[in-house]
């Protein structure tokens, strides 16, 4: 059954339905599941934006806040997971989202700066699609970016099982393949740039440079 919790409804895939925003600054996305390669491609972005002095700021989402939240804390390090606070979470993690547009993502983008982001909402979407979910996708900026690194599920499962991370739990190792399809046919639902990284990072760094560059709004 190609569904990562079978015990709740039917997943399906949502598209962002929110508006193109008109900032100074650009919307730069990176999604992946984990082990997918996105920390490496970012950190080269970012080594390049500072190269050339162009103005950034980096965020991640869910944000360290909701991170440390005693109860998401406790869901990532448990092997047998309560779906239903799971999706609590999920919904929590929708509402952090949209805060953190609100309060950090949209001042940065009117000062000038380009937002990079390490994760949006397509992460929460592999997971749940419910009408809360279909909700805050209508209230979401859609990015002027969306960059997927992709990977093998054997390549990306041979990189979680070497880390010592919340992410190595059997919950999501038995689910990766479930996550990685999903991610897949979501990312090109939204028309983002597909990345492989197995191979070669510093190809994948010139795809990525290609893409940012190739946006209407030039850089300096």
């Amino acid at each position: 059954m190609d569904s990562v919790y079978p015990d709740f409804e039917p997943w399906k895939p949502l598209k962002i339905g929110g508006s193109n925003h008109n900032f100074s600054g650009r919307l730069i996305v990176f999604e992946g599941v984990d082990g997918s390669g996105k920390t490496t491609q970012i950190e080269t972005l970012l080594q390049t934006y500072r190269a050339i002095g162009k103005k950034y700021l980096f965020t991640k989402t869910p944000t360290p806040e909701l991170r440390e939240f005693s109860e998401w804390k406790k869901y990532y390090s448990d092997e047998d997971r309560d779906r239903g606070i799971g999706f609590g979470l999920g919904v929590m993690a929708l509402g952090d989202r949209f805060i953190h547009q609100r309060r950090v993502v949209i001042p940065a983008l009117q000062e000038g700066m380009d937002v990079i982001t390490d994760r949006y909402i397509l992460t929460s979407l592999i997971h749940d699609s419910s009408p809360a979910h279909e909700y805050v996708l209508n209230l979401l900026l859609r990015p002027s970016l969306g960059i997927f690194c992709d990977a093998s599920e054997e390549i990306i499962l041979k990189r979680l099982k070497a880390r010592d991370f919340e992410k190595t739990s059997g919950v999501e190792l038995t689910s990766i393949g479930v996550q990685i399809r999903r991610m897949r046919q979501l990312a090109s639902l939204h028309g983002f740039v597909v990345v492989p990284t197995a191979t070669d990072p510093e190809g994948a760094s010139k795809l990525v440079w290609n893409a940012v560059n190739s946006l209407e709004i030039a850089l300096p």
